[in-house]
């Protein structure tokens, strides 16, 4: 069975739930993986930067997302299609 990941939208995440995402993954020791436009900054073991494109950081994080990995967005678009995927969002 594959491991679950936490993926984080976070191109327009806060900080305080970055902090919270990554208190989480090192307590249960859940792999933390990070998609942002190369106009952010991000602090994160497992980062993905895109180009800063319309959708390119959805996409990314589309094709990346599998059965049971858990995704932080606040789009409402890419969250109905993780659902589809059998992801949790």
């Amino acid at each position: 069975m594959k491991n679950i990941k936490i993926i984080v939208d976070a191109d327009a995440c806060p900080k305080g739930v970055m902090e919270i995402c990554t208190r989480l993954t090192k307590e249960y020791q859940i792999d933390l993986w990070t998609v942002a436009s190369f106009n952010h900054h991000i602090q994160s073991d497992h980062h993905i930067t895109v180009g800063n494109a319309s959708q390119e950081a959805d996409l990314k994080i589309l094709n990346m997302t599998h059965k049971g990995d858990i995704v932080i967005t606040q789009d409402w678009g890419l969250a109905a299609m993780i659902l589809a995927k059998k992801a949790v969002v």
